[in-house]
């Protein structure tokens, strides 16, 4: 063998070894992270036991975006999830965006297990504009549920768009463009 072949296999040789060393890093790190993941549920678990009202208001917290401040209430047999967004252009609230992070709220209250409420309302406010141009905080969505209508769900199977199906009663203020 010569010694470009010589070198040519050494190199080749090298590089697999480091794809190697690298795979097994790799591996290592997601093992690291699932292994993260089953310590951080295991905590919740302990610490927030399902059924009760601040693992429900943990997974609500969990199914919202991270930009909005959440509120979650309950008063008697009601429960009360306000959703505070903040600098949300009024041209881009949308009813599906309401459908999809209500629906999320939903499955989230179902995943917690608790189940000591008749009703639940969700409500989100965002700051808009008057004719004045001062901007000032409103109720641009809200939705109530029965939970006797909500115990029916099938989550896994549930599409977001029939989220009106579900509710006693579905308000959007008029900034919020409606599906035809």
């Amino acid at each position: 063998m010569t010694k470009p072949e010589k070198a040519g296999r050494g190199k080749i040789v090298l590089v697999s070894v480091a794809f190697i060393l690298i795979s097994f890093m790799l591996l290592g790190l997601v093992y690291d992270n699932a292994s993260k993941k089953a310590k951080e549920l295991q905590r919740i678990e302990r610490e927030l036991p399902l059924g009760t009202l601040e693992r429900m208001k943990h997974e609500v917290l969990q199914s919202v975006r991270t930009d909005d401040t959440v509120s979650v209430e309950q008063d008697g047999s009601h429960i009360n999830i306000q959703i505070k967004a903040f600098d949300v252009p009024a041209f881009e609230l949308k009813e599906l965006d309401f459908q999809m992070e209500y629906t999320a709220i939903l499955k989230a209250v179902h995943r917690s297990g608790f189940n000591d409420f008749k009703t639940m309302m969700i409500s989100s406010e965002a700051p808009l504009i008057d004719k004045l141009g001062n901007k000032t905080p409103d109720i641009i969505a809200f939705a109530t549920f029965d939970k006797t209508t909500l115990d029916k769900v099938n989550w896994e199977n549930f599409i977001h768009t029939n989220l009106e199906a579900l509710t006693m009663h579905y308000e959007f203020n008029t900034v919020v463009k409606r599906e035809q």
